[in-house]
């Protein structure tokens, strides 16, 4: 029988947890653009394991679920015109 541990150490299994980088890394943005989300509370507060930040695989899923839906979109406004530049 083997143990979960075992089974993600031989690459059997995902991890249950997301390092908050990886997820970073993964979605090509910069740590600040993540730090926004979780402030807008787009994203879950990550847990704190051991010092090192991780979400969940369905905190995760939860996420690009609601981005697919649209939820977070904003309505783009183009820069108004100054005279300065024609």
């Amino acid at each position: 029988m083997s143990s979960p541990m075992n089974d993600i150490a031989h690459g059997q299994s995902e991890p249950e947890l997301i390092a908050l980088r990886k997820f970073t890394r993964d979605a090509g943005h910069v740590p600040s653009t993540t730090w926004r989300w979780i402030k807008r509370r787009w994203l879950p507060q990550p847990l704190n394991v051991g010092g090192r930040l991780y979400l969940t695989k369905e905190q995760v899923a939860d996420f690009k679920r609601r981005a697919a839906a649209g939820e977070f979109a904003v309505a783009i406004r183009p820069p108004r015109r100054t005279g300065g530049y024609r």
